[in-house]
């Protein structure tokens, strides 16, 4: 009988858990900023587990966007194209591929990019999808949900002084 008890109590506890680790897996818009470096990113909090997100380099004017969702039969350095869309607008950032040293898989930035018409896209409501597409293959598409994404886009535009 006790044995019983200490594993109901363990499933319990375990299904006391499971909402509050499910929790800290979901992705959310962020807005980091150090130095000359602004980053607004589509990630699960405090881990490294980036889906989406935009660099913006102050003093050496750079600019730069990441989507990292694995794109098949791909290698590095092959031209890609990053879709974003809301709704029927769309914008579409030219780049190249690059593979993550960690896990191998390849997939998609776009670097020099005009950030105006790029932000006022993502700052609309509704939900943005986006897609890296390269002349053979294409990635499956990945969600950016409208939950905090329009405070995020604001103040992201708001540190970084880039055009």
């Amino acid at each position: 009988m006790r044995l019983w008890n200490i594993g109901l109590s363990a499933s319990l506890v375990l299904a006391l858990m499971s909402p509050a680790i499910a929790q800290e897996e979901t992705p959310k818009w962020m807005v980091h900023a150090d130095g000359g470096l602004v980053v607004i990113a589509f990630q699960v909090p405090d881990s490294d587990d980036v889906r989406f997100h935009v660099d913006c380099d102050i003093k050496p004017k750079r600019t730069r966007v990441t989507l990292y969702e694995e794109i098949k039969r791909t290698r590095v350095n092959q031209p890609v194209t990053i879709e974003i869309a809301n709704g029927v607008e769309k914008v579409s950032l030219k780049g190249k591929t690059a593979t993550d040293e960690m896990n191998g898989y390849t997939y998609a930035q776009a670097s020099g990019i005009k950030l105006a018409p790029f932000l006022a896209l993502l700052a609309k409501p509704g939900e943005v999808t986006a897609i890296a597409v390269t002349p053979k293959a294409k990635s499956d598409g990945m969600k950016l949900p409208d939950t905090g994404r329009a405070d995020a886009v604001k103040e992201f535009a708001a540190k970084c002084s880039l055009p």
